[in-house]
């Protein structure tokens, strides 16, 4: 399993379960929580931090180069959204934006909260290009991001889409993929927001892909390997929450 993202933006646990919490620049939530003293404010506060993660989702934004060429497409090259269903159920849209014909989505990969066995989820594709085979083990941290070398190793699991020219199923152009994935009762889309892990270190991946058919010197094509790029646009009300939280609960008496 990953890590919690710990750089730019940081995770923590809190008793709620929403670990999407940055500290950073603490002093904003600290000038808010002011007005948020007393019973009526925490109440206030716990409503807008729940209606903000149910009715947004959380958005990552796949545009950033981990190894490889970098696409002829413009970033951000995919899109990915996790919204909760209902408890033990996520939903994930991935969309792409590769306006390149050549080029297309071979993999993408994914972390886990520590303790979710990769193997014990349960992925129903719902549109889209369909996958072709789930790299799904039982143990963490143990599947690979085909063309991320070293770093986007230590992932805990990645689905597949065919590779083949001509393939209808190919992931590409402005595909939009929807699958629900199934897993255990407290399963929520935060338990996606984990770092690889490279031995006892933290990797760099969140969430990853492999772009195949990049046009490349001599009518030649290469790949890369791409990653989140931080912060994610789509979390931001999630994150203003966050570090209103935060700020709470040092406070609090």
């Amino acid at each position: 399993m990953g890590s919690p993202q710990n750089s730019t933006m940081t995770l923590k646990s809190l008793a709620t379960g929403l670990k999407l919490l940055p500290v950073k620049n603490s002093e904003i939530a600290d000038s808010m929580i002011v007005k948020l003293k007393g019973a009526f404010g925490r109440l206030v506060l716990v409503g807008a931090l729940f209606i903000s993660f149910i009715a947004q989702g959380q958005v990552f934004q796949i545009g950033t180069v981990l190894n490889g060429a970098s696409p002829s497409s413009s970033p951000p090259w995919i899109t990915a959204t996790f919204t909760t269903l209902f408890p033990g159920t996520v939903s994930l849209s991935l969309a792409a934006h590769l306006t390149t014909a050549t080029e297309f989505i071979g993999e993408i990969g994914l972390n886990l909260r520590p303790g979710i066995s990769p193997a014990s989820l349960l992925f129903t594709q719902n549109s889209g290009p369909s996958f072709s085979s789930l790299n799904q083990p039982v143990a963490e941290d143990s599947a690979n991001l085909p063309g991320g070398g070293v770093q986007a190793a230590g992932l805990d699991l990645v689905i597949i889409w065919p590779s083949g020219g001509g393939q209808p199923q190919r992931f590409d152009g402005s595909d939009v993929v929807s699958l629900t994935i199934t897993g255990p009762p407290s399963l929520a889309p935060e338990d996606f927001f984990y770092y690889n892990k490279l031995g006892n270190l933290t990797g760099p991946v969140l969430i990853g892909a492999h772009v195949q058919g990049i046009p490349a010197t001599g009518g030649a094509t290469t790949s890369a390997a791409i990653i989140q790029t931080i912060p994610e646009p789509g979390a931001a009300p999630l994150v203003l929450c966050g570090l209103v939280t935060a700020a709470w609960l040092r406070h609090r008496d």
